[in-house]
């Protein structure tokens, strides 16, 4: 060995040996099903826009309005995810003559469409929630979440998650 070399430790593993197999194999095979899962995984895109300065604190009782989009089930689904979810929060829900708040959802789904040819690249399926005051029945706070959507998906399971995504941030902090 020359000097001033550097001698490295080599380790050889032999195929004559299988030991390799049983500890190699099963951390590749999970590495690939982890890679695999994750681009197949649809991530939640959000955006929420609220009106400053006021005290959602102060407001307590909420009542649902018309609502769109989706189908009946579907629909139901989210009414009940969003009351559960609001509930658990500390608001409660009363007629819309008595509310704080007026909340509004909707569900829908869009093409994607490629604006450098004009084809579509699946569809993205998406829920808003709005928040209106009673009186001035001006938005006060609107949540939009929406992911890619594949035919392979449980619409009730994604419904709960959209809705999680977007009440995990209501109320906004005082500002």
């Amino acid at each position: 060995m020359p000097r001033g070399a550097i001698r490295l430790r080599r380790t050889f593993v032999s195929s004559a040996d299988p030991s390799w197999v049983g500890l190699l194999v099963p951390r590749l095979l999970g590495i690939a099903l982890a890679v695999l899962l994750c681009s197949c995984a649809s991530q939640f895109q959000n955006d929420i826009f609220f009106t400053p300065g006021v005290d959602f604190a102060a407001m307590k009782s909420l009542a649902f309005i018309e609502k769109g989009g989706g189908t009946p089930a579907n629909r139901e689904i989210a009414r009940q995810e969003i009351q559960s979810v609001l509930e658990g929060k500390g608001f409660g829900f009363t007629q819309k003559s008595g509310a704080d708040l007026l909340v509004h959802y909707t569900l829908g789904t869009r093409a994607k469409v490629r604006l450098s040819g004009g084809s579509t690249e699946g569809t993205d399926a998406g829920l808003v929630v709005i928040f209106i005051d009673p009186k001035s029945q001006e938005p006060l706070w609107h949540g939009l979440t929406y992911e890619s959507w594949y035919d392979s998906m449980d619409p009730p399971s994604e419904i709960r998650k959209a809705v999680d995504t977007i009440l995990a941030q209501f109320p906004p902090p005082a500002s």
